[in-house]
């Protein structure tokens, strides 16, 4: 019998999206006044961004903006919340339109880092612009055999947490503490546990680095992964935020560098290039193979980690690639558990 090992959705909805981010307290320059020519920098993190879309960006922006120069400098995200952390609080050494992760964005939106983009939404896309993806078929795989599931790839692990009611972390009396030792997360836990003891081929230790691996073998395929009720699990919305630097001394070039990249004509290139574009009406660019009809699916029900202002150096502790490993190597789940949140809270009480 064909046999089929199934990637779990949530490694298909780790795409590029991009959206506005709004920070509270910053000021907003209308997009539309004539802007005196300036060079404006911006900051696209790892090689996602073809380099003919990065060509198309730059030329596009200095023709309708003549006199002006984009400089597009590639970051990696290793380290990007330090950088970041850095140059967007200083004047001189700012950015003016950066990329960051949407796990990133609540630690630099809740301090005002980032320019208020509200009044700029209609050109942005407005309703078009995706908040989960529109759900668009799925994809029948036959002979079911397991899941690849790598140890530290908590990612794909949230699916369960979250379908069991539970979450990593919660906001009590205003203050953000862990909870995946709750009942409800135990159970999500649980669940992946027994996931890794029976069902995974996969290294117990391993990551999601390089999720493509089992594809090389062609015996796998991708569907959305299935809820407790039936409707696509609730999965991780990884992707990006573009903003705008508040301290940039040219918001209103920088604000048309948004506008280009949110176009139909931007956004369809990502579509090109098997990345998902952040506007419903070009959804159907992806595709109609089974991993683009898999990946639409599963993030109409998609999520994001908490909002908490600490988030991000709660992964960059590992917390949770430690969480994982440890359940994968047969770890008891509640004692983790109870670990991971102690260091959640810690991370999170900075």
């Amino acid at each position: 019998m064909y046999r089929t090992r199934v990637l779990t959705a949530v490694f298909a909805a780790a795409t590029l999206v991009l959206t506005a981010c709004a920070g509270d307290g910053a000021s907003s320059t209308p997009a539309d006044e004539n802007p005196e020519p300036a060079e404006i920098r911006l900051w696209i993190n790892g090689p996602d961004t073809p380099e003919p879309m990065r060509k198309w960006l730059k030329t596009t922006f200095e023709k309708e903006n003549s006199g002006s120069t984009l400089i597009i400098e590639e970051q990696q995200w290793e380290g990007l919340v330090d950088r970041l952390t850095t140059s967007l609080g200083s004047e001189s050494e700012t950015q003016d339109v950066v990329e960051v992760g949407n796990t990133q964005a609540p630690t630099f939106t809740t301090v005002g880092a980032f320019s208020d983009l509200t009044d700029l939404m209609p050109n942005l896309g407005g309703d078009d612009l995706l908040e989960g993806f529109v759900e668009a078929g799925s994809a029948d795989v036959d002979g079911f055999s397991g899941f690849w599931l790598p140890g530290q790839d908590w990612r794909d692990g949230a699916a369960f947490v979250w379908d069991a009611g539970g979450d990593f972390a919660v906001e009590r009396d205003g203050k953000w503490v862990g909870a995946l030792s709750s009942a409800e997360s135990r159970k999500g836990l649980e669940q992946v546990s027994e996931l890794f003891a029976d069902a995974s081929a996969a290294p117990r230790d391993g990551n999601e680095a390089e999720p493509e691996v089992p594809f090389c073998a062609k015996n796998v395929g991708v569907f959305a992964l299935p809820g407790s009720d039936g409707e696509p699990a609730p999965v991780l919305l990884g992707g990006s935020n573009i903003a705008v630097s508040a301290k940039s001394p040219h918001q209103a070039l920088a604000k048309q560098v948004v506008e280009l990249m949110l176009s139909d004509d931007f956004q369809s290139q990502y579509a090109k290039n098997g990345l998902t574009p952040a506007k419903m009406s070009l959804a159907e660019q992806l595709g109609d193979d089974e991993f683009a009809a898999a990946t639409i699916k599963a993030v109409s029900n998609a999520k994001l980690t908490p909002a908490a202002a600490g988030w991000a150096s709660v992964e960059g502790a590992r917390i949770l690639e430690d969480l994982f490993v440890g359940i994968a190597k047969g770890g008891d789940v509640e004692k983790l558990a109870k670990q991971a949140d102690d260091a959640i809270t810690k991370q999170l009480d900075k």
